[in-house]
């Protein structure tokens, strides 16, 4: 007796295959270091939320941290951080990585 091919097949997943997903990414993302940036010109709430924006669209899932008193972000993203770099860079903001 073998077992049933799924090659092909679509799958009807229980809706626990959701909460799996879930607990497997946070899994993942605990485990990659978060990125931190310097922003000099980050100045109010508005450079924030336009901060946020950028890496969203560049990664919808990522957690972003911004301080204005220390001018940091620090970025929970599974994207590299030169793409990080590059998309805040490309919302108008000089951007210093933290090493």
């Amino acid at each position: 007796m073998g077992f049933p091919s799924w090659e092909g097949q679509a799958l009807d997943l229980p809706p626990q295959t959701t909460l799996i997903k879930a607990i497997i990414k946070e899994t993942i993302m605990t485990q990659i270091p978060p990125h931190q940036f310097d922003i000099p010109d980050m100045d109010c709430e508005g450079c924030v939320a336009s901060i946020k924006r950028a890496v969203s669209k560049l990664d919808p899932a990522a957690t972003v941290d911004a301080n204005l008193t220390t001018k940091r972000v620090v970025v929970s993203s599974a994207v590299a951080t030169p793409d990080i770099k590059a998309a805040i860079e490309g919302a108008g903001y000089d951007v210093t990585t933290v090493a």
